[in-house]
């Protein structure tokens, strides 16, 4: 598994550049979670990696990931906690690298530093 660049959005709307191996294993440490993968909004190509149990556990909401990912969530739902945004899923189900294209637009939709 390669490194990658990609970005970790905190619940305060904290935007963190990261580079490193990024597989299941790191990323539900990353999250304390178990994770799950949403689609991405139309003319995006990224994968959107959430935690599991951010309200179970009381995580704070993320309302930047939350900005992002809204035609997918039920009207009144949100997410919480960390969120991960890498490029799209390689042919080995890994994420890769985010473009420089791709964090622009994400940071343009989720209005954050």
């Amino acid at each position: 598994m390669n490194a990658i660049t990609y970005l970790v959005i905190e619940p305060d709307g904290t935007i963190e550049v990261k580079t490193g191996v990024l597989g299941v294993k790191e990323a539900q440490a990353l999250l304390a979670s178990d994770i799950e993968m949403l689609d991405a909004p139309e003319g995006l190509r990224v994968t959107i990696i959430v935690g599991t149990e951010g309200k179970t556990r009381g995580d704070n909401p993320n309302w930047g990931a939350t900005r992002l990912v809204r035609s997918q969530l039920r009207a009144g739902d949100f997410v919480t906690g960390r969120v991960i945004i890498a490029g799209v899923t390689g042919p080995d189900g890994d994420p890769t690298s985010l473009t420089v294209k791709d964090e622009q637009a994400i940071r343009t939709t989720i209005n954050t530093k």
